[in-house]
């Protein structure tokens, strides 16, 4: 791998990782985005090795990330149509065939798995952008959910903040989805989440 190629996948890693612990944790991130002038390295395409445009998929993801976090977690609160700005842009995020997860579909039709038995790592990234994105997305209607739920409480779908209603049980119903499936492809998953004495 060129040097410029190694320090651009480097940088890109630690902007990666720096924005999912910040969504994580609920904490601003270190690095602000209009102080990077790094480009990403290019999709390499390696036909033996699919889940090597992974890499470029997460670090687009994390930009869009840094937003929804500078939104959600920010001192001002956001307005409502940011939210659906953000939210918008969330699932509109282009993710390739190969990294999209069997069943969950924005439109409700059946998705297959491609490939049909993806190997263990394939698995695991395609389940981390998508659980990634549930997560964003219920984060960021929680508290016009919560507003919705104060306001109806006994029909919260009555509310101006319905959207939210709707996006956040969507949202929680893809991630218990998601959970079962990863289940499915390695049920030794489980064992990491289990309180043990």
């Amino acid at each position: 791998m060129h040097e410029v190629a190694i320090r651009r996948t480097v940088m890109w890693e630690c902007i990666c990782f720096d924005s999912w612990s910040a969504f994580g944790f609920g904490r601003p991130p270190s690095q602000a985005m209009n102080f990077v002038d790094c480009k990403q390295t290019p999709d390499p395409q390696i036909p033996d090795d699919p889940c090597a445009s992974f890499d470029p998929l997460k670090y687009r993801f994390s930009e869009i990330l840094l937003d929804v976090i500078n939104a959600s977690f920010g001192a001002t609160p956001p307005t409502y149509d940011q939210i659906l700005k953000l939210d918008r842009q969330l699932r509109d995020y282009y993710i390739p065939p190969l990294f999209q997860v069997a069943g969950i579909n924005e439109d409700g039709k059946p998705r297959p798995q491609i490939p049909p038995n993806p190997p263990l790592g394939l698995a695991l990234q395609s389940h981390a952008v998508a659980m990634l994105r549930e997560n964003a997305l219920l984060y960021m209607h929680r508290s016009f959910f919560a507003k919705a739920l104060s306001e109806h409480p006994d029909d919260p779908f009555k509310s101006r903040f319905a959207a939210s209603v709707l996006a956040c049980h969507r949202s929680a119903c893809a991630i218990i989805i998601l959970v079962r499936k990863l289940h499915y492809v390695e049920p030794r998953i489980g064992t990491f989440f289990t309180l043990q004495d």
